[in-house]
């Protein structure tokens, strides 16, 4: 049993600090760093450091790959790759204070041949319970009905399907039928219809258990600084780390290493509870690294030893 990552559409992030961001004014900022980046990229870079091995499959273009794949082969990654004309979109983040602004670009669209690729490439190197995290968006112009047939081939082969991405639809999620979902608190509120000034709804436990009996399936709602909010068929979780805010580097990526700490917790046959107790503490510990750097295995333990999950119901 394996982890694979999906990422159709990665990124270079270019990370920039900045004491204030004026609008319509000239800012002057600092470079701190330029990292290799995607949803399911930083998700299987989490895994990676922290001893979980994981296949990261990636569509990437011509005319820089070769720039995005260096950091992760130092790692030692284990990376499959397709080729697609174009170049890998740049995102822009701007940290001012304690707040990230991004700025992000378009990258290269896949064929619907290429997609084809993808599929048979996948399929050939996946086996029965084999989790296949899907995270990012699908950029505009890609054939999406392609993708959604790619991750049903997977799921009717037994593959396990973990969705983070929001180019999908509650009747997506429905069709693909995954393990688990990992939107944020943002995403919840829209996958159900829920306006934000509905105070009366907005309980983060509630959101979650109301998603587990829409889609059926494990719901990973990320918090940001508030934790994090599980509801599976084991029951209904919060869970929180603790952390000095003064230490937080970036955010960016914190949640991806969230889902890949709960991944990891089910790859170890944890129960559900401590499963979202790993997945704040990657989370959290991904805050303490610049940039889009993966959660340190230090952190990830010295933090893990601070969580305290709470059972709903």
């Amino acid at each position: 049993m394996k982890v694979i990552t999906l990422t159709l559409n990665p990124a270079i992030d270019l990370h920039l600090t900045t004491d204030r961001l004026t609008v319509g004014s000239d800012n002057k900022c600092s470079f701190v760093r330029r990292d290799s980046g995607g949803k399911g990229v930083n998700l299987s870079r989490a895994l990676w450091v922290n001893g979980v091995p994981s296949l990261c499959y990636m569509l990437l273009g011509r005319e820089n790959y070769g720039e995005f794949l260096a950091p992760l082969d130092s790692l030692g990654m284990q990376t499959a790759y397709r080729l697609v004309d174009g170049i890998i979109r740049e995102n822009i983040n701007i940290h001012h204070g304690v707040t990230e602004t991004v700025i992000a670009t378009d990258g290269p669209i896949p064929s619907a041949a290429e997609l084809d690729l993808v599929a048979e490439e996948l399929l050939s190197v996946s086996e029965k319970g084999d989790i296949l995290a899907f995270s990012g968006r699908i950029s505009d112009g890609t054939d999406k009905e392609r993708v959604l047939d790619i991750l049903c081939r997977l799921r009717d082969k037994g593959v396990r399907l973990a969705l983070d991405s929001k180019s999908l639809s509650g009747d997506d999620i429905r069709r693909l039928r995954p393990e688990v979902i990992k939107p944020n608190y943002e995403e919840a509120l829209e996958l159900l219809g829920i306006d934000m000034e509905d105070v009366d709804n907005r309980a983060p436990t509630g959101l979650a258990y109301k998603l587990y009996r829409e889609y059926f399936c494990d719901v990973l709602l990320t918090l940001g600084s508030g934790g994090a909010a599980l509801a599976s068929y084991e029951g209904v979780y919060y869970a929180m780390g603790r952390v000095d805010a003064r230490r937080v580097l970036s955010t960016v990526g914190a949640g991806d290493s969230a889902l890949a700490g709960f991944i990891a917790g089910l790859l170890k046959g944890k129960e559900h509870r401590d499963a979202l107790a790993l997945s704040v503490a990657y989370g959290t510990a991904a805050c303490l690294r610049e940039g889009t750097l993966p959660p340190d295995p230090e952190d990830v333990k010295r933090i893990l030893d601070t969580v305290s999950v709470r059972e709903i119901m």
